[in-house]
Protein backbone atom coordinates (compact mmCIF):
# COMPACT_ATOMS: atom_id res chain seq x y z
CA UNK A 1 0.00 0.00 0.00
CA UNK A 2 3.08 2.22 1.05
CA UNK A 3 4.20 1.72 -2.57
CA UNK A 4 0.75 2.56 -3.96
CA UNK A 5 0.53 6.02 -1.94
CA UNK A 6 3.71 6.88 -3.72
CA UNK A 7 2.72 6.56 -6.92
CA UNK A 8 -1.02 8.47 -6.04
CA UNK A 9 1.22 11.27 -4.63
CA UNK A 10 3.51 11.77 -7.68
CA UNK A 11 -0.12 12.17 -9.42
CA UNK A 12 -1.11 14.75 -7.99
CA UNK A 13 2.08 16.55 -7.95
CA UNK A 14 2.47 16.63 -11.98
CA UNK A 15 -0.90 18.62 -11.91
CA UNK A 16 -1.13 21.87 -10.48
CA UNK A 17 -3.97 23.37 -9.96
CA UNK A 18 -4.58 26.99 -10.44
CA UNK A 19 -7.02 28.93 -8.48
CA UNK A 20 -10.72 28.36 -9.68
CA UNK A 21 -12.56 31.54 -11.06
CA UNK A 22 -15.55 33.33 -9.75
CA UNK A 23 -18.85 31.10 -10.35
CA UNK A 24 -20.61 32.18 -13.60
CA UNK A 25 -24.19 30.54 -14.54
CA UNK A 26 -24.59 27.59 -16.31
CA UNK A 27 -25.57 28.37 -20.04
CA UNK A 28 -27.68 25.90 -22.02
CA UNK A 29 -27.19 26.37 -25.94
CA UNK A 30 -28.05 25.35 -29.43
CA UNK A 31 -25.70 24.89 -31.93
CA UNK A 32 -27.09 26.44 -35.76
CA UNK A 33 -26.52 24.04 -38.22
CA UNK A 34 -26.71 20.05 -38.49
CA UNK A 35 -23.33 18.60 -38.09
CA UNK A 36 -21.40 16.57 -41.09
CA UNK A 37 -20.53 14.01 -39.68
CA UNK A 38 -23.06 11.93 -37.47
CA UNK A 39 -22.53 12.51 -33.75
CA UNK A 40 -24.31 11.01 -31.12
CA UNK A 41 -25.31 14.54 -28.95
CA UNK A 42 -27.67 14.67 -26.12
CA UNK A 43 -30.53 16.57 -24.96
CA UNK A 44 -29.29 19.98 -22.97
CA UNK A 45 -31.42 22.89 -23.70
CA UNK A 46 -35.45 23.78 -22.52
CA UNK A 47 -36.87 23.88 -26.49
CA UNK A 48 -35.57 20.42 -27.17
CA UNK A 49 -38.14 18.84 -24.64
CA UNK A 50 -40.47 18.11 -26.78
CA UNK A 51 -40.33 15.22 -28.91
CA UNK A 52 -41.47 17.13 -31.97
CA UNK A 53 -39.67 20.53 -31.30
CA UNK A 54 -38.70 22.07 -34.59
CA UNK A 55 -39.63 21.48 -37.96
CA UNK A 56 -37.12 19.35 -40.62
CA UNK A 57 -34.21 21.81 -42.12
CA UNK A 58 -35.45 22.95 -45.65
CA UNK A 59 -34.23 21.44 -48.87
CA UNK A 60 -31.20 22.33 -50.22
CA UNK A 61 -30.84 26.41 -50.91
CA UNK A 62 -32.94 27.90 -48.82
CA UNK A 63 -32.19 29.19 -45.25
CA UNK A 64 -32.38 26.41 -42.72
CA UNK A 65 -31.68 26.62 -38.68
CA UNK A 66 -32.84 23.23 -37.18
CA UNK A 67 -33.66 22.19 -33.98
CA UNK A 68 -30.27 22.36 -31.64
CA UNK A 69 -27.70 19.94 -31.09
CA UNK A 70 -26.45 20.34 -27.54
CA UNK A 71 -22.99 19.31 -26.70
CA UNK A 72 -22.22 17.68 -23.38
CA UNK A 73 -19.38 18.89 -21.35
CA UNK A 74 -16.44 16.92 -22.45
CA UNK A 75 -15.31 16.16 -18.95
CA UNK A 76 -19.13 15.29 -17.43
CA UNK A 77 -18.99 11.35 -18.13
CA UNK A 78 -18.58 8.89 -15.53
CA UNK A 79 -16.88 6.52 -17.94
CA UNK A 80 -17.33 5.13 -21.00
CA UNK A 81 -19.90 2.95 -22.34
CA UNK A 82 -19.57 -0.70 -21.13
CA UNK A 83 -19.16 -1.83 -25.16
CA UNK A 84 -19.89 0.25 -28.12
CA UNK A 85 -18.69 3.67 -29.53
CA UNK A 86 -18.03 6.98 -26.50
CA UNK A 87 -20.58 9.88 -26.68
CA UNK A 88 -19.38 11.57 -29.45
CA UNK A 89 -18.10 9.03 -31.80
CA UNK A 90 -18.71 9.36 -35.41
CA UNK A 91 -21.09 6.26 -36.42
CA UNK A 92 -18.98 4.32 -39.02
CA UNK A 93 -16.56 6.67 -42.03
CA UNK A 94 -17.78 10.03 -41.42
CA UNK A 95 -19.28 11.75 -45.12
CA UNK A 96 -17.17 14.47 -46.49
CA UNK A 97 -19.36 17.79 -47.08
CA UNK A 98 -21.84 20.07 -45.55
CA UNK A 99 -25.16 18.49 -44.88
CA UNK A 100 -26.89 19.18 -48.12
CA UNK A 101 -30.20 20.19 -45.97
CA UNK A 102 -28.48 22.76 -43.86
CA UNK A 103 -26.37 25.26 -45.60
CA UNK A 104 -26.32 28.84 -43.81
CA UNK A 105 -24.58 31.98 -44.48
CA UNK A 106 -22.49 34.23 -42.25
CA UNK A 107 -20.41 37.57 -42.77
CA UNK A 108 -18.30 36.90 -40.64
CA UNK A 109 -16.83 33.68 -41.37
CA UNK A 110 -17.29 34.16 -45.20
CA UNK A 111 -20.07 33.54 -47.81
CA UNK A 112 -20.92 29.81 -47.00
CA UNK A 113 -20.45 28.36 -43.66
CA UNK A 114 -20.29 24.25 -43.39
CA UNK A 115 -21.38 22.45 -40.31
CA UNK A 116 -17.91 21.99 -39.31
CA UNK A 117 -17.23 24.92 -38.39
CA UNK A 118 -20.25 26.17 -36.99
CA UNK A 119 -19.68 23.00 -34.89
CA UNK A 120 -16.60 24.16 -33.60
CA UNK A 121 -17.96 27.27 -32.73
CA UNK A 122 -20.78 26.11 -30.88
CA UNK A 123 -18.39 23.81 -29.03
CA UNK A 124 -16.04 26.57 -27.92
CA UNK A 125 -19.11 28.93 -26.82
CA UNK A 126 -20.39 26.25 -24.44
CA UNK A 127 -17.04 25.43 -23.24
CA UNK A 128 -16.68 29.19 -22.03
CA UNK A 129 -20.39 29.90 -20.74
CA UNK A 130 -20.23 26.27 -18.45
CA UNK A 131 -18.97 27.03 -14.90
CA UNK A 132 -17.65 23.30 -14.76
CA UNK A 133 -16.40 22.64 -18.01
CA UNK A 134 -12.54 22.50 -17.72
CA UNK A 135 -10.82 25.48 -19.88
CA UNK A 136 -8.31 23.14 -21.02
CA UNK A 137 -4.65 24.96 -22.16
CA UNK A 138 -4.05 26.66 -25.40
CA UNK A 139 -0.81 25.42 -27.38
CA UNK A 140 -0.94 27.76 -30.70
CA UNK A 141 -3.94 26.65 -32.49
CA UNK A 142 -4.95 23.64 -30.04
CA UNK A 143 -6.64 22.73 -27.28
CA UNK A 144 -4.77 20.56 -24.52
CA UNK A 145 -6.89 19.33 -22.03
CA UNK A 146 -5.09 16.89 -19.20
CA UNK A 147 -6.86 14.96 -16.57
CA UNK A 148 -5.89 12.71 -14.13
CA UNK A 149 -8.62 10.52 -11.62
CA UNK A 150 -6.37 10.02 -7.77
CA UNK A 151 -8.77 7.25 -5.80
CA UNK A 152 -8.93 4.38 -3.43
CA UNK A 153 -10.40 1.02 -5.48
CA UNK A 154 -11.74 -1.74 -3.18
CA UNK A 155 -12.12 -5.32 -5.13
CA UNK A 156 -13.95 -8.71 -4.03
CA UNK A 157 -11.91 -10.38 -7.11
CA UNK A 158 -8.97 -7.64 -8.13
CA UNK A 159 -7.94 -10.68 -10.92
CA UNK A 160 -10.58 -11.96 -11.91
CA UNK A 161 -9.98 -15.30 -11.28
CA UNK A 162 -12.57 -18.01 -9.55
CA UNK A 163 -11.16 -17.88 -5.86
CA UNK A 164 -12.77 -14.13 -4.35
CA UNK A 165 -10.16 -12.11 -2.12
CA UNK A 166 -10.92 -8.67 -1.26
CA UNK A 167 -8.12 -6.58 -1.56
CA UNK A 168 -8.09 -2.40 -1.40
CA UNK A 169 -5.49 -0.49 -3.21
CA UNK A 170 -5.13 2.88 -5.07
CA UNK A 171 -5.95 3.86 -8.48
CA UNK A 172 -4.64 6.42 -11.02
CA UNK A 173 -5.39 6.84 -13.87
CA UNK A 174 -4.59 9.65 -16.22
CA UNK A 175 -5.74 10.89 -19.55
CA UNK A 176 -4.36 13.84 -21.93
CA UNK A 177 -6.74 15.13 -25.12
CA UNK A 178 -5.59 17.31 -27.89
CA UNK A 179 -7.94 19.22 -30.48
CA UNK A 180 -7.44 21.43 -33.21
CA UNK A 181 -9.37 24.53 -33.18
CA UNK A 182 -9.32 24.92 -36.43
CA UNK A 183 -12.47 25.83 -39.09
CA UNK A 184 -11.26 23.42 -41.38
CA UNK A 185 -9.14 20.20 -41.28
CA UNK A 186 -9.14 18.50 -37.99
CA UNK A 187 -6.29 17.05 -35.72
CA UNK A 188 -7.15 15.25 -31.99
CA UNK A 189 -5.40 12.52 -30.28
CA UNK A 190 -6.02 11.19 -27.07
CA UNK A 191 -3.76 8.93 -24.41
CA UNK A 192 -5.47 7.40 -21.62
CA UNK A 193 -3.75 5.35 -18.94
CA UNK A 194 -5.32 3.11 -16.13
CA UNK A 195 -3.33 1.32 -13.20
CA UNK A 196 -4.44 -0.07 -10.22
CA UNK A 197 -2.06 -0.86 -6.93
CA UNK A 198 -2.36 -3.47 -4.36
CA UNK A 199 0.28 -4.50 -1.65
CA UNK A 200 -0.45 -8.22 -3.42
CA UNK A 201 1.39 -7.33 -7.05
CA UNK A 202 -0.47 -10.32 -8.59
CA UNK A 203 -3.79 -8.66 -8.26
CA UNK A 204 -2.26 -5.04 -10.00
CA UNK A 205 -4.11 -4.02 -12.93
CA UNK A 206 -3.10 -1.96 -15.86
CA UNK A 207 -4.38 -0.92 -19.34
CA UNK A 208 -3.47 2.11 -21.71
CA UNK A 209 -4.74 3.24 -25.02
CA UNK A 210 -3.97 5.88 -27.43
CA UNK A 211 -5.57 7.35 -30.73
CA UNK A 212 -4.71 9.69 -33.15
CA UNK A 213 -7.04 10.97 -36.01
CA UNK A 214 -6.68 13.63 -39.01
CA UNK A 215 -9.06 14.52 -41.13
CA UNK A 216 -7.85 16.91 -44.38
CA UNK A 217 -10.84 18.70 -46.52
CA UNK A 218 -9.90 18.34 -49.64
CA UNK A 219 -13.41 20.19 -50.86
CA UNK A 220 -16.50 21.31 -49.87
CA UNK A 221 -17.39 17.72 -50.74
CA UNK A 222 -14.39 15.91 -50.89
CA UNK A 223 -12.30 15.02 -47.54
CA UNK A 224 -9.59 11.91 -46.17
CA UNK A 225 -9.43 10.66 -42.99
CA UNK A 226 -6.55 8.76 -41.46
CA UNK A 227 -6.37 7.33 -37.87
CA UNK A 228 -3.82 4.85 -35.74
CA UNK A 229 -4.41 3.48 -32.62
CA UNK A 230 -2.82 1.37 -29.89
CA UNK A 231 -4.87 -0.79 -26.76
CA UNK A 232 -2.63 -2.84 -24.17
CA UNK A 233 -4.61 -4.40 -21.74
CA UNK A 234 -4.40 -7.83 -19.49
CA UNK A 235 -6.38 -10.85 -20.52
CA UNK A 236 -8.33 -12.55 -17.98
CA UNK A 237 -7.54 -16.00 -16.27
CA UNK A 238 -11.20 -17.35 -17.45
CA UNK A 239 -10.41 -16.24 -21.06
CA UNK A 240 -10.34 -19.99 -22.60
CA UNK A 241 -7.91 -18.60 -24.91
CA UNK A 242 -5.36 -17.97 -21.72
CA UNK A 243 -3.10 -20.74 -20.67
CA UNK A 244 -4.42 -22.88 -18.01
CA UNK A 245 -1.02 -23.28 -16.06
CA UNK A 246 -0.39 -19.12 -16.33
CA UNK A 247 0.26 -17.71 -13.37
CA UNK A 248 -0.26 -14.01 -14.04
CA UNK A 249 -2.04 -12.81 -16.51
CA UNK A 250 -0.55 -12.49 -19.67
CA UNK A 251 -0.61 -8.68 -22.06
CA UNK A 252 -2.39 -8.47 -25.22
CA UNK A 253 -1.33 -5.24 -27.23
CA UNK A 254 -3.25 -4.27 -30.23
CA UNK A 255 -1.93 -1.48 -33.18
CA UNK A 256 -4.48 -0.94 -35.93
CA UNK A 257 -4.12 2.21 -38.65
CA UNK A 258 -7.10 3.49 -40.93
CA UNK A 259 -7.34 5.08 -44.05
CA UNK A 260 -10.85 6.37 -45.62
CA UNK A 261 -11.98 9.07 -48.18
CA UNK A 262 -15.36 10.29 -48.37
CA UNK A 263 -16.87 12.27 -51.41
CA UNK A 264 -20.63 13.44 -51.55
CA UNK A 265 -22.56 13.92 -54.06
CA UNK A 266 -25.80 16.05 -53.10
CA UNK A 267 -28.02 12.78 -51.30
CA UNK A 268 -25.30 10.40 -52.48
CA UNK A 269 -22.27 9.18 -49.97
CA UNK A 270 -19.25 6.67 -50.78
CA UNK A 271 -17.13 6.43 -48.52
CA UNK A 272 -13.72 4.15 -49.64
CA UNK A 273 -10.68 2.87 -46.93
CA UNK A 274 -8.73 0.01 -45.80
CA UNK A 275 -7.52 -0.37 -42.65
CA UNK A 276 -4.92 -3.01 -40.52
CA UNK A 277 -4.73 -4.55 -37.33
CA UNK A 278 -1.75 -6.01 -35.74
CA UNK A 279 -2.13 -7.98 -32.47
CA UNK A 280 0.68 -9.39 -30.20
CA UNK A 281 0.13 -11.96 -27.07
CA UNK A 282 2.99 -12.08 -24.14
CA UNK A 283 4.42 -15.14 -23.33
CA UNK A 284 2.78 -16.20 -20.22
CA UNK A 285 4.73 -17.38 -16.82
CA UNK A 286 4.05 -20.69 -14.33
CA UNK A 287 3.84 -20.65 -10.93
CA UNK A 288 7.30 -22.33 -11.35
CA UNK A 289 8.53 -19.98 -13.50
CA UNK A 290 8.60 -21.46 -16.81
CA UNK A 291 7.28 -19.52 -20.01
CA UNK A 292 4.38 -20.45 -22.10
CA UNK A 293 4.81 -19.15 -25.56
CA UNK A 294 2.12 -17.65 -27.35
CA UNK A 295 3.85 -16.55 -30.63
CA UNK A 296 1.44 -18.16 -32.53
CA UNK A 297 -1.18 -16.43 -31.52
CA UNK A 298 0.44 -13.40 -32.95
CA UNK A 299 -1.56 -12.08 -36.16
CA UNK A 300 -1.96 -9.41 -38.63
CA UNK A 301 -5.15 -8.22 -40.67
CA UNK A 302 -5.62 -6.42 -43.47
CA UNK A 303 -8.93 -5.27 -45.18
CA UNK A 304 -10.45 -3.30 -47.55
CA UNK A 305 -14.26 -1.69 -46.72
CA UNK A 306 -17.02 0.36 -48.71
CA UNK A 307 -20.00 2.08 -48.01
CA UNK A 308 -22.59 4.19 -50.30
CA UNK A 309 -25.63 6.02 -48.64
CA UNK A 310 -28.66 8.35 -49.95
CA UNK A 311 -30.01 10.12 -48.07
CA UNK A 312 -34.26 10.07 -48.28
CA UNK A 313 -34.66 13.04 -46.40
CA UNK A 314 -32.80 15.12 -43.31
CA UNK A 315 -34.08 11.91 -41.01
CA UNK A 316 -33.23 8.82 -42.83
CA UNK A 317 -30.51 7.59 -44.83
CA UNK A 318 -30.22 4.62 -45.88
CA UNK A 319 -26.82 2.71 -46.51
CA UNK A 320 -25.21 -0.28 -47.69
CA UNK A 321 -21.39 -1.48 -46.61
CA UNK A 322 -18.75 -3.65 -47.50
CA UNK A 323 -15.57 -5.12 -45.65
CA UNK A 324 -13.17 -7.83 -47.25
CA UNK A 325 -9.80 -8.87 -46.30
CA UNK A 326 -7.41 -11.52 -44.88
CA UNK A 327 -6.12 -12.54 -41.71
CA UNK A 328 -1.97 -13.17 -41.12
CA UNK A 329 -0.74 -15.40 -38.32
CA UNK A 330 2.99 -15.02 -37.42
CA UNK A 331 3.50 -18.43 -37.40
CA UNK A 332 2.02 -20.50 -40.29
CA UNK A 333 1.38 -23.42 -38.16
CA UNK A 334 0.21 -23.14 -34.67
CA UNK A 335 1.47 -25.24 -31.59
CA UNK A 336 -1.68 -27.82 -32.08
CA UNK A 337 -1.01 -28.07 -36.06
CA UNK A 338 -3.59 -25.65 -37.04
CA UNK A 339 -3.24 -23.36 -40.31
CA UNK A 340 -5.20 -20.36 -39.26
CA UNK A 341 -5.01 -17.43 -41.37
CA UNK A 342 -7.53 -17.25 -43.25
CA UNK A 343 -9.99 -14.73 -45.65
CA UNK A 344 -13.18 -12.96 -45.00
CA UNK A 345 -15.92 -10.85 -46.47
CA UNK A 346 -19.03 -8.82 -44.88
CA UNK A 347 -22.06 -7.75 -46.69
CA UNK A 348 -24.12 -5.40 -44.40
CA UNK A 349 -27.34 -2.53 -44.61
CA UNK A 350 -28.51 -0.33 -42.47
CA UNK A 351 -29.76 3.05 -41.61
CA UNK A 352 -28.92 6.55 -40.31
CA UNK A 353 -31.56 8.34 -38.18
CA UNK A 354 -31.34 11.55 -37.37
CA UNK A 355 -34.79 12.57 -35.64
CA UNK A 356 -33.46 15.48 -34.15
CA UNK A 357 -33.25 16.55 -31.01
CA UNK A 358 -34.81 13.24 -29.19
CA UNK A 359 -33.58 10.34 -31.29
CA UNK A 360 -30.33 9.87 -33.31
CA UNK A 361 -27.92 6.81 -34.30
CA UNK A 362 -27.71 4.39 -36.89
CA UNK A 363 -28.62 0.36 -36.73
CA UNK A 364 -27.13 -2.42 -39.48
CA UNK A 365 -27.44 -5.99 -39.88
CA UNK A 366 -25.33 -8.36 -42.22
CA UNK A 367 -23.48 -11.04 -42.69
CA UNK A 368 -19.50 -12.69 -42.09
CA UNK A 369 -18.53 -15.18 -43.90
CA UNK A 370 -14.91 -16.24 -43.29
CA UNK A 371 -12.83 -19.79 -44.62
CA UNK A 372 -9.24 -20.97 -42.88
CA UNK A 373 -6.37 -22.29 -44.94
CA UNK A 374 -6.50 -25.80 -42.45
CA UNK A 375 -9.65 -27.90 -43.86
CA UNK A 376 -9.85 -29.10 -40.22
CA UNK A 377 -11.49 -25.57 -39.04
CA UNK A 378 -14.83 -24.84 -39.68
CA UNK A 379 -15.88 -21.62 -41.95
CA UNK A 380 -16.78 -19.34 -39.85
CA UNK A 381 -20.18 -17.73 -41.44
CA UNK A 382 -23.14 -15.90 -39.41
CA UNK A 383 -24.90 -12.56 -38.93
CA UNK A 384 -23.08 -9.38 -37.55
CA UNK A 385 -25.57 -6.68 -36.15
CA UNK A 386 -24.63 -3.26 -34.66
CA UNK A 387 -26.41 0.03 -33.54
CA UNK A 388 -25.38 2.79 -31.76
CA UNK A 389 -28.74 4.92 -30.87
CA UNK A 390 -29.11 7.59 -28.59
CA UNK A 391 -32.48 8.54 -26.69
CA UNK A 392 -33.50 12.05 -24.94
CA UNK A 393 -36.83 11.54 -23.35
CA UNK A 394 -36.66 14.60 -21.67
CA UNK A 395 -33.85 17.49 -20.85
CA UNK A 396 -30.88 16.34 -19.26
CA UNK A 397 -31.48 12.74 -19.48
CA UNK A 398 -30.04 10.34 -22.21
CA UNK A 399 -30.72 6.79 -23.07
CA UNK A 400 -28.00 4.98 -25.25
CA UNK A 401 -27.90 1.81 -26.76
CA UNK A 402 -25.19 -0.32 -28.12
CA UNK A 403 -25.31 -3.21 -29.98
CA UNK A 404 -21.73 -4.97 -31.49
CA UNK A 405 -20.27 -7.66 -33.51
CA UNK A 406 -16.78 -8.70 -33.28
CA UNK A 407 -14.92 -11.72 -34.93
CA UNK A 408 -11.56 -12.76 -32.68
CA UNK A 409 -9.26 -15.14 -33.63
CA UNK A 410 -8.33 -18.47 -31.44
CA UNK A 411 -5.68 -20.89 -31.26
CA UNK A 412 -8.30 -23.69 -29.06
CA UNK A 413 -7.56 -27.01 -30.47
CA UNK A 414 -10.48 -27.65 -33.11
CA UNK A 415 -11.66 -23.53 -33.16
CA UNK A 416 -11.66 -21.71 -35.60
CA UNK A 417 -12.22 -18.77 -33.74
CA UNK A 418 -15.04 -17.01 -31.73
CA UNK A 419 -18.14 -14.14 -32.20
CA UNK A 420 -18.76 -12.12 -29.61
CA UNK A 421 -22.08 -10.28 -29.67
CA UNK A 422 -22.29 -7.32 -27.59
CA UNK A 423 -24.77 -4.91 -25.64
CA UNK A 424 -25.23 -2.47 -23.94
CA UNK A 425 -28.11 0.36 -22.35
CA UNK A 426 -26.92 3.41 -20.57
CA UNK A 427 -28.96 5.78 -18.62
CA UNK A 428 -27.31 8.98 -17.93
CA UNK A 429 -28.60 12.09 -16.01
CA UNK A 430 -28.15 15.64 -14.93
CA UNK A 431 -29.37 16.14 -11.50
CA UNK A 432 -27.94 19.64 -10.72
CA UNK A 433 -25.79 22.20 -12.94
CA UNK A 434 -22.79 20.11 -11.23
CA UNK A 435 -24.23 16.43 -10.24
CA UNK A 436 -24.85 13.76 -12.68
CA UNK A 437 -25.65 10.21 -12.33
CA UNK A 438 -24.86 7.31 -14.82
CA UNK A 439 -26.38 3.58 -14.57
CA UNK A 440 -25.88 0.88 -17.30
CA UNK A 441 -26.28 -2.64 -17.93
CA UNK A 442 -24.09 -5.04 -20.53
CA UNK A 443 -24.16 -8.42 -22.07
CA UNK A 444 -21.21 -9.56 -23.84
CA UNK A 445 -21.64 -13.32 -25.51
CA UNK A 446 -19.11 -15.17 -27.10
CA UNK A 447 -19.57 -18.25 -29.51
CA UNK A 448 -16.40 -20.09 -30.27
CA UNK A 449 -16.66 -21.88 -34.01
CA UNK A 450 -16.12 -25.93 -34.47
CA UNK A 451 -16.53 -26.93 -30.75
CA UNK A 452 -19.15 -26.88 -27.95
CA UNK A 453 -18.15 -23.70 -25.89
CA UNK A 454 -19.50 -20.37 -25.03
CA UNK A 455 -18.78 -17.28 -22.77
CA UNK A 456 -21.51 -15.13 -21.71
CA UNK A 457 -20.85 -11.85 -19.27
CA UNK A 458 -23.04 -9.81 -17.39
CA UNK A 459 -22.16 -6.12 -16.50
CA UNK A 460 -23.76 -3.68 -14.24
CA UNK A 461 -22.28 -0.24 -13.26
CA UNK A 462 -23.61 2.91 -11.86
CA UNK A 463 -22.10 6.62 -10.48
CA UNK A 464 -21.92 9.94 -9.74
CA UNK A 465 -19.73 12.75 -10.45
CA UNK A 466 -19.51 15.66 -8.49
CA UNK A 467 -18.24 18.68 -9.81
CA UNK A 468 -16.24 21.23 -7.31
CA UNK A 469 -15.33 23.50 -10.01
CA UNK A 470 -13.63 24.16 -13.21
CA UNK A 471 -10.84 22.21 -12.22
CA UNK A 472 -11.85 19.66 -9.84
CA UNK A 473 -14.55 17.05 -9.01
CA UNK A 474 -15.21 13.93 -7.03
CA UNK A 475 -16.50 10.72 -8.72
CA UNK A 476 -17.92 7.53 -6.68
CA UNK A 477 -18.56 4.38 -9.00
CA UNK A 478 -19.57 0.73 -8.55
CA UNK A 479 -19.46 -2.09 -11.20
CA UNK A 480 -20.03 -5.67 -11.49
CA UNK A 481 -19.01 -8.11 -13.74
CA UNK A 482 -20.06 -12.80 -13.72
CA UNK A 483 -18.82 -14.38 -16.25
CA UNK A 484 -19.69 -17.61 -17.21
CA UNK A 485 -17.97 -20.34 -19.55
CA UNK A 486 -20.32 -23.33 -20.23
CA UNK A 487 -19.97 -26.16 -18.93
CA UNK A 488 -20.60 -24.58 -15.35
CA UNK A 489 -16.93 -22.37 -14.74
CA UNK A 490 -18.33 -19.09 -12.95
CA UNK A 491 -16.63 -16.07 -11.18
CA UNK A 492 -18.33 -12.74 -9.79
CA UNK A 493 -16.40 -9.67 -9.66
CA UNK A 494 -17.67 -6.22 -7.54
CA UNK A 495 -15.74 -3.10 -7.67
CA UNK A 496 -16.11 0.29 -5.36
CA UNK A 497 -14.00 3.34 -6.50
CA UNK A 498 -13.94 7.07 -5.20
CA UNK A 499 -11.52 9.49 -6.92
CA UNK A 500 -10.54 13.00 -6.99
CA UNK A 501 -10.87 14.32 -10.53
CA UNK A 502 -8.09 16.59 -11.61
CA UNK A 503 -8.47 18.75 -14.65
CA UNK A 504 -7.45 21.60 -16.17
Amino acid sequence: MRRSLVLILAGVAALQLPAPPAAAQEAEFNDAAAPVDFLLRGTRSAEEEDLLAGEAPPPQGGPAVPPGRPYPRPDAAIGPPLFGPTGTAPLGPPLAGPDPYAPARSEEAGPIVDGRRLIRRAEREAEAEDPFAAPGIRVGTFILRPTIDVGVVVSDNPDGDTEKNWETGGLLEPTLSLLSDWDRHELAAELRGTGSFYDEEVYNDRDAAARLRARYDISRDTDLTAEAGYVYALESFTDPDTPAAAAERPARQTYDAALTGTHRMNRLGLALGGDVKRETFQDATTASGATIDQGDRNRTEAALNARASYKLSGALEPFVEARGGKVVYDESVDSNGYRRSSRFGELAGGLILDLSPKLQGEVSAGWRHEEYDDARLAALSAPVVAAALMWSPRRLTDIRLNLATTADGSTIPGASGSLIYSADLTASRELRHNLAAEAGLGLDWRDYVGIDLTETTWSAFGGLVYDLNRYAALVGRYSYERVENDPGERTDTNTFSVRLRLKR
